[in-house]
Parts: structure tokens; C-alpha cells; sequence
């Protein structure tokens, strides 16, 4: 069974993949953290921004409140359905 792992960390995120016989880490450079939405170049990317566009507006909300977290999925709904998909 193989099992794989993901940390954001700023511009980059920390992996691991580990299976019954073996352990892989590493690191990728995104630069996520920063970059336009229109720079996406797959599904991930554009949602990771778009999501990430979403928080900063909303980022008085507090995630220990059910209320506020439905209240960020109800913004992050509103703008994807606004946005044209370009995948």
C-alpha cells in the first residue's frame, strides 16, 4: 500500500511517499504561495489560487467556527462558479 503525504510550506511543499518497503521525501517548488491565478497551468494550481484568493478576502473568518467555515466554502463556491474554468 502506498501512501502519500503533503505540507505546504510558503513558496514550496514537502512530500513523502512512503510504501511497505520504502520511504521518499522531497520538496517542490511551486511558488504558489504568490502567484496570479491566470499563471495556473493545471486543475490543482488554478484551485489552490483561487481558494487562496478566497481566504485572503475572507481571512477574519475563523476555521474553529462551523459558521465561518461554511462561510468560506460559500465564498469559494460563489467565485468558482463566477470564474470561466480554462482547463
Amino acid at each position: 500500500m502506498t501512501e502519500y503525504k503533503t505540507k505546504r510550506m510558503g513558496a514550496a511543499y514537502l512530500w513523502e511517499m512512503e510504501t511497505d518497503r520504502s520511504l521518499i521525501r522531497g520538496r517542490t517548488t511551486d511558488n504558489l504561495d504568490k502567484r496570479p491565478i491566470d499563471s495556473a497551468i493545471d486543475k490543482f494550481e488554478w484551485a489552490f489560487i483561487l481558494l487562496r484568493e478566497v481566504a485572503s478576502e475572507n481571512e477574519s473568518l475563523c476555521m474553529d467556527s462551523e459558521e465561518d467555515r461554511l462561510a468560506l466554502c460559500q465564498s469559494f463556491a460563489e467565485k468558482f462558479r463566477g470564474k470561466k474554468f480554462p482547463f
